[in-house]
This record gives C-alpha cells, sequence and structure tokens, in this order.
C-alpha cells in the first residue's frame, strides 16, 4: 500500500504528494491508481481535475464535489494555475536561466511528444528554468510553466540537451533505480474554488539519494 502524504485539506479539495511510478488515474496496466489509493483511504469518492505522468512525483489535487471539480479543471485549463517544477539531469544546461519556445504535437501513437520552433507546428509551449544547484554528476533545476501541455518538460529539456535523468524516452543515458524519472510538481498556487483565497500548495522532494544530495529541500 502506498503511504500517501496529504499536502492539504478542507472540505471542498484535497491536495496529495504523488509518489513517482504511481498512476494518478486507472490505466490500461491495471495497476492501482493515485485516485484509488486516496479515494479508498479517505472513504469517500473524490474528482481528478489535471494530471502528472505516472514516472513524475509531487503536487496532485482532486476535489470533493462535482461543482467544485468544473471549478478547478476550468482554472488549469484556463492557466490561472501557477505550476513549479525541480528536475535532475545529468547534463550542464546551456545558460543559467532561460525561456523556451517550442511548439508541440503527439507522435502518431500518442505516446510521446514532437518539438518544433516553427509556428503552426502544434501548440505553443513555453517553459522558463533556473539553474539552482550541482552534484558532482547532477544539476537541479527549477522550472515555470507558462503553458500545461502533453509531456512539455520532458520534451523541451531533451531540446536543451538536458533530458530529466532516468527518462530514456525522451534520450536519457538510462533507467533509474526507482520506478519513476526525476522530475518532480515542486508547487501549484492556485486560488480556492470557494474562499477564494490564493492557496500555495508544495510537496516535499521524494526521498531518494539523487535528491538528497542537494540542500534544496532543506530549511
Amino acid at each position: 500500500m502506498v503511504d500517501l502524504e496529504i499536502l492539504y485539506e478542507d472540505e471542498q479539495m484535497l491536495a496529495v504528494n504523488k509518489p513517482a511510478g504511481v498512476p494518478v488515474q486507472p490505466d490500461k496496466s491495471k495497476d492501482i491508481s493515485l485516485l484509488e489509493i486516496t479515494s479508498n483511504q479517505l472513504g469517500s469518492p473524490l474528482f481528478l481535475v489535471h494530471r502528472l505522468d505516472r514516472p513524475v512525483s509531487g503536487v496532485v489535487i482532486f476535489a470533493r464535489t462535482k461543482e467544485v471539480s468544473k471549478i478547478l479543471s476550468r482554472a488549469f485549463q484556463e492557466r490561472e494555475v501557477a505550476k513549479k517544477y525541480w528536475v535532475l539531469t545529468r547534463f550542464q544546461p546551456p545558460k543559467k536561466e532561460d525561456t523556451l519556445y517550442h511548439f508541440i504535437q503527439k507522435n502518431k501513437t500518442g505516446s510521446k511528444a514532437i518539438l518544433s520552433t516553427q509556428a503552426g507546428q502544434g501548440k505553443k509551449v513555453v517553459t522558463s528554468y533556473r539553474w539552482v544547484d550541482q552534484s558532482e554528476h547532477l544539476y537541479a533545476l527549477e522550472l515555470r510553466l507558462e503553458t500545461g501541455r502533453f509531456h512539455q518538460i520532458r520534451a523541451q529539456m531533451a531540446a536543451m540537451g538536458c533530458p530529466v535523468r532516468g527518462d530514456v524516452k525522451y534520450g536519457d543515458k538510462r533507467t533509474n533505480r526507482r520506478p519513476g524519472i526525476n522530475l518532480h510538481a515542486r508547487q501549484i498556487t492556485l486560488q480556492h474554488p470557494v474562499k477564494g483565497t490564493v492557496l500555495t500548495i508544495e510537496a516535499p522532494l521524494p526521498d531518494w539519494p539523487e535528491w538528497n544530495a542537494f540542500s534544496i529541500d532543506k530549511p
């Protein structure tokens, strides 16, 4: 059983720290999903309002009612939610900080994102990054998304020559020993769907040796 880490909870919504390797919702693998785990442990149905890729860890938000689900889903769709990610890569970024612009579309099977720098070749994606730390073999980056498309970060990191550690689908050298890749949905900032207050929900990093080599999540 997955040890569920609740980051925020009230009568309208719930936020949890998704472990890498766990699907957010039921899929063809038949593995138990985060939605099922969370609903079962809380003893009440929940509604998914956004997603993370299976190999990614970090903040996932659920609504507790259909009405709140509609409000939160619309906020994500209309880019009213600020998202911050942390990522590890084996390769030195070309700049200390930069903003990446591409046009993205899925491949024929829908299993991978294809990027282009030419307008009209898919939907525009924008990601800003800054280099926050490095260890002997790894570089840690903080990323902020202006858009939220399928495999956006994974594809743009690869295009920069810095694939996410463990992400062999997008060009890294090898998989991680643990399920998942070193991409973490660190923080989400949004307006509460009922109260109207601004919430910032932050997820601690996974307790993995490669993350623990950095001081970026220490007091």
